[in-house]
């Protein structure tokens, strides 16, 4: 499990079992959808992007990393 904080401190982000996620650091409510890999793929670490506007995740299994655009965080898509 790896969590990591926005840099304005309103956002965590978690990685572990099957997928990524970002909160609202008040409320603990999530603030994406499920950020997975897909393919058995399961996210080890995570961390938002200098601008918060992605988030990449790192998958220990074979050195995968997937990248997001969570801007707004609500709607995180991967990115191609």
């Amino acid at each position: 499990m790896d969590l990591a904080f926005s840099r304005d401190g309103r956002f965590i982000l978690t990685a572990g079992g099957d997928e990524a996620r970002a909160w609202d650091a008040k409320t603990f409510t999530p603030e994406s959808q499920p950020m997975g890999g897909g393919d058995g793929h399961k996210p080890r670490l995570a961390e938002f992007s200098p601008d918060g506007k992605r988030v990449a995740a790192g998958f220990a299994s074979d050195g995968f990393t997937s990248i997001w655009a969570i801007d707004p965080p609500k709607t995180a898509a991967p990115e191609p």
